[in-house]
């Protein structure tokens, strides 16, 4: 028989499993979008590495243009990616996209 110790550990395992879980299934369709986005041209690419110089980043994040209808996001962690919509990076202006 577990003690109080003994159970609010346990419910506290079961929480975080259960939330790291939540967290991989909500995950999925951001990783679908990743890899169906096409790589952005270098222009673009030139962009994101002086942004990212100005802001002092170590890592400069990728830049993946897809073709769904959705907002700008960053994903994944050790291995950063913009994906940014097709249809907005070819609207926006130069400053536009450095501001996204």
């Amino acid at each position: 028989m577990l003690d109080l110790r003994g159970g609010l550990l346990l419910a506290w395992i079961t929480g975080s499993l259960l939330l790291g879980l939540g967290l991989v299934i909500r995950n999925r369709p951001v990783r679908r979008l990743e890899r169906e986005a096409a790589e952005a041209p270098e222009q673009l690419h030139a962009q994101v590495q002086a942004a990212a110089g100005e802001l002092g980043l170590r890592r400069i994040p990728r830049l993946r243009l897809s073709h769904a209808n959705h907002s700008p996001a960053i994903c994944g962690f050790f291995r950063p990616v913009i994906l940014l919509p097709a249809e907005l990076a070819a609207h926006l202006s130069p400053a536009g996209l450095r501001a996204v």
